[in-house]
């Protein structure tokens, strides 16, 4: 589960920050005063919607069974943290730490505005994950493993295994060696050879 949602929510991003970023959020979410925090504000708010409609199609479509709490949540975060890091100087200051300052020049910044909106989008997508796994909420996309119809794992099929093989047991079993055997000296079908 945590692969389809981390991909949706991904698909939201790419949709927010290219096709349906404007020309006017893009020079001015970074700027001071009220005209960047309302193109800021204006970008955040498309990113939370089109990744909040991408886990409604998921929760459809794959049957999810998302807590809306914890989704608006998710969803909210990711708007928080995409306008906190659009606002560019959290990059930049990130690059004056780690000694950046000449692929900050060479135009790495770009690379590190994405690479922390994709960690962001990572920490959504693991936290909702973990929100369904706890809470037993399960669909088709389901986290736990299960024994799919026709899977024999039976304790006899199990024994059987060669991995299984020589290990000790309370109950007399047919199929396990006999004792000081070395279990690569017993065949799957429980004959020495």
């Amino acid at each position: 589960m945590f692969a389809e949602i981390a991909f949706l929510l991904y698909i939201g991003h790419l949709l927010a920050d290219y096709p349906c970023q404007t020309d006017h959020q893009a020079a001015h979410k970074a700027g001071c005063g009220r005209e960047g925090w309302t193109a800021n504000r204006a970008h955040a708010a498309t990113r939370v919607l089109i990744c909040g409609f991408l886990l409604i199609v998921g929760s459809v479509v794959l049957g999810w069974h998302l807590p809306l709490l914890p989704a608006a949540s998710a969803v909210l975060w990711i708007g928080v943290s995409h306008g906190f890091i659009d606002r560019r100087w959290p990059v930049a200051a990130w690059m004056r730490i780690a000694r950046q300052t000449g692929w900050a020049a060479h135009g790495g910044a770009a690379h590190v505005d994405q690479t922390a909106h994709v960690f962001a989008l990572t920490l959504a997508a693991l936290f909702l994950s973990w929100t369904i796994s706890s809470s037993g909420s399960r669909g088709r996309g389901s986290c736990r493993i299960r024994a799919r119809k026709g899977l024999d794992f039976s304790p006899r099929i199990l024994r059987s295994h060669p991995l299984i093989l020589g290990v000790s047991r309370t109950s007399p079993d047919p199929l396990a060696p006999s004792e000081g055997a070395h279990p690569a000296s017993v065949s799957r079908d429980g004959n020495r050879s």
